[in-house]
């Protein structure tokens, strides 16, 4: 089950990123576009925890512009999912990441492995 919903900024958290590096260089103009046009695309989340906060499955740079932007909310699909499917859908988003520098990607996916191997 998935549902939409506009989510305060204020209960979401970062969850587990791969990239490192947010305020690249045309990080600004990202924020300009977001403060003009709104966040065109939600990002993805848990379901909130039991402080009711909801932590980032993709999208962080999403939510870190528009932070800067100061905006309240942000659009948001909600995820309801145990903790493989989550992981999966984790592993996807970064995986079709373009701009994801090699040395992340592989420290990404070592932390997954060794995840995996906790299991």
């Amino acid at each position: 089950r998935h549902q939409f919903d506009d989510l305060p900024l204020d209960k979401i958290e970062a969850g587990e990123n791969w990239r490192k590096e947010f305020e690249t260089p045309e990080f600004s103009l990202f924020v300009a576009n977001i403060k003009d046009n709104g966040v065109l695309e939600p990002i993805l989340v848990t379901i909130p925890d039991q402080r009711g906060v909801h932590s980032i499955v993709a999208g962080e740079r999403r939510y870190r512009a528009s932070v800067k932007a100061g905006l309240k909310s942000i659009p948001a699909r909600i995820l309801d999912m145990n903790e493989d499917q989550l992981l999966n859908a984790h592993i996807a988003e970064n995986l079709q990441r373009k701009d994801l520098a090699p040395l992340e990607e592989a420290e990404g996916l070592l932390s997954l492995v060794a995840k995996a191997e906790q299991r």
